[in-house]
């Protein structure tokens, strides 16, 4: 399965699962179980590829990692890896998850706080600068003694300070408690909720809309009411 390469011929039999996606050049009453990729539970019979039928057969092709459920013979690998269907969806499945808008305008906030706490411990510390400076000169006591010295370093502290208390800390903490109150809430009303960050999209949604073609539908679309709203 691992050495397969483009242009290789495989061998059939039922119960197998295909390797890669294959072209089938040979075999009697082949079909195979495409629900994994298509959602379909129908089989799909599968036709060899010939001369005559090079332009108009289109259940030629077997797609990987679905299973063989009847028929045997002979297929060539046509796309292995991340180039087959199956590799393909994969692919995009495997993508960094969005921030919500939520969480874009937490850490916006954040920023900002941090930003005007930074600002704010710098000013406390350059005014308490000033104010020893203003104080040893009246009283005509050195600046750079011993006691001066650690004056600054408690203006230091004093700063670090207000940069740790201007951090909202609690802010995650109440959001993911009021997302969890959420998922709860949607509970109440059947809707199940796997994960916390998709309660504020789906809180904000009037209506879903949810379809399993072939199992819940003919595959057939009826307009039944539409609303036209004139602008003026």
């Amino acid at each position: 399965m691992f050495d397969l390469v483009v242009g290789d011929i495989v061998v059939i039999n039922v119960g197998e699962q295909l390797p890669a996606d294959c072209v089938l050049i040979s075999g009697s009453d082949v079909t195979t179980d495409e629900s994994n990729l298509t959602g379909e539970p129908e089989h799909v019979n599968k036709e060899c590829l010939t001369e005559a039928n090079m332009n108009s057969n289109p259940n030629c092709f077997m797609l990987a990692q679905s299973l063989v459920m009847s028929g045997k013979g002979s297929a060539m690998v046509a796309a292995v890896g991340v180039n087959t269907q199956q590799g393909k969806a994969e692919e995009k499945m495997n993508i960094e998850d969005e921030q919500t808008p939520l969480q874009n305008k937490l850490e916006t906030i954040a920023d900002t706080i941090g930003k005007i706490g930074m600002y704010c411990a710098l000013l406390t510390f350059t005014c308490m600068c000033i104010n020893l400076l203003v104080t040893c000169a009246i009283n005509g006591t050195a600046v750079f003694s011993v006691t001066s010295l650690s004056k600054v370093v408690d203006f230091f502290l004093i700063a670090v300070t207000v940069v740790v208390v201007a951090v909202p800390e609690g802010l995650p903490l109440a959001v993911t408690i009021s997302l969890a109150y959420s998922v709860l809430k949607m509970k109440d009303e059947q809707n199940l909720v796997r994960k916390l960050e998709a309660s504020e999209t789906m809180g904000g949604a009037d209506e879903i809309c949810t379809d399993k073609t072939g199992t819940l539908t003919q595959n057939k679309m009826t307009l039944r009411q539409i609303y036209i709203q004139e602008c003026d």
